[in-house]
């Protein structure tokens, strides 16, 4: 069988790291959904080793804390859109 031959990349080929696209900040959902889960995650923790708390409460507080935090993550990003 015939061997193939593979030519290494050129040196100065401008497709390397300087072309990458440009970073995008992180989204404030993001950072809003993580936190809620690391909330859901302690209060688990918490419940397994017997603090006893009102479920259904907390549900309530972390619904409501996580929903004022997209509004107001969508509001800075509304005025900084304006802006720039």
């Amino acid at each position: 069988m015939g061997s193939t031959e593979y030519d290494a990349p050129d040196s100065t080929d401008d497709t390397g790291a300087d072309s990458a696209p440009p970073r995008r900040p992180v989204r404030i959902a993001t950072i809003v959904w993580g936190l809620v889960v690391v909330v859901v995650g302690a209060g688990l923790l918490a419940a397994a080793v017997g603090v006893v708390f009102d479920v259904e409460l907390a549900a309530i507080a972390v619904l409501a804390l996580a929903g004022a935090g997209l509004l107001v993550g969508a509001v800075i990003n509304g005025a900084r859109r304006r802006r720039g």
